[in-house]
C-alpha cells in the first residue's frame, strides 16, 4: 500500500471516546487512478480439422471426414494494471460525510491505524467473498473474542460490510 499523510494530528480524549463507543473513525481514502499497459500473450490452440478419407466397401469407393487435431500460434494483448508502488501518495480526507468511498483494503488501512491510534485492539482479516476473492474488513477484540466491526451501524455501503462466512480467513495484521 500507498504512504499516509501524517498531517491529521493526533486524536483529543473526545475523538477517542467516540471512536471507542461506536467504533467509527470517519475517514474516507482517496487513491489515484491505476494505470495500465498491453502485455503480448503468445499460446497454442487446440484446433480440430477434418480430412476426407477414402475406404472401400464390397468393391465400392466411400469417403468419410476424419477429425485430426493441431496447435495454432495465437498472440493476444493482455491489459495488465500496474499495481500501487511504495513511493505513491495517497491523500485521506477524514470527514464523516462519503464513508465508503475507495476499496475495502484502503478502508480498512485507514480504519486500523485510527483504531490503533485510539488503542482499541483490531485486526485486518481477508477472505473470498461472492464479489472478490480478496476482501478485507476490520474485527474488534471485545469481551475476550473477535467481533465484526459493524459497518452498518456506522454509515458505511454495503459492499465493506463483513460477511457471516469467511471462507479461507486469514489475519493480515494486528494491532
Amino acid at each position: 500500500m500507498g504512504t499516509i499523510d501524517q498531517s491529521q494530528g493526533t486524536l483529543s480524549v473526545q475523538d477517542k471516546i467516540s471512536l471507542n463507543s461506536n467504533g467509527n473513525s470517519g475517514s474516507v481514502a482517496q487513491a489515484s487512478a491505476a494505470s495500465y499497459y498491453y502485455k503480448k500473450v503468445t499460446y497454442y490452440k487446440k484446433v480440430a480439422y477434418y480430412k476426407k478419407v477414402a475406404y472401400y466397401k464390397h468393391h465400392k469407393k466411400y469417403y468419410k471426414y476424419k477429425k485430426y487435431y493441431k496447435y495454432k500460434k495465437v498472440t493476444s494483448y493482455k491489459k495488465v494494471y500496474r499495481s500501487v508502488k511504495a513511493a505513491s501518495v495517497y491523500t485521506y480526507s477524514y470527514s464523516s460525510s462519503g464513508k465508503g468511498v475507495g476499496d475495502c483494503w484502503t478502508n480498512s488501512a485507514v480504519l486500523m491505524s485510527q483504531l490503533t491510534k485510539a488503542h482499541v485492539k483490531a485486526r485486518i482479516i481477508q477472505y473470498r467473498t461472492s464479489l472478490s476473492s480478496r476482501h478485507r474488513s476490520i474485527q474488534l477484540y471485545k469481551n475476550g473474542k473477535w467481533v465484526d466491526y459493524n459497518y452498518k451501524a456506522n454509515g458505511y455501503k454495503k459492499v465493506y460490510y463483513a460477511t457471516s462466512s469467511k471462507p479461507g480467513m486469514f489475519v493480515v495484521s494486528t494491532n
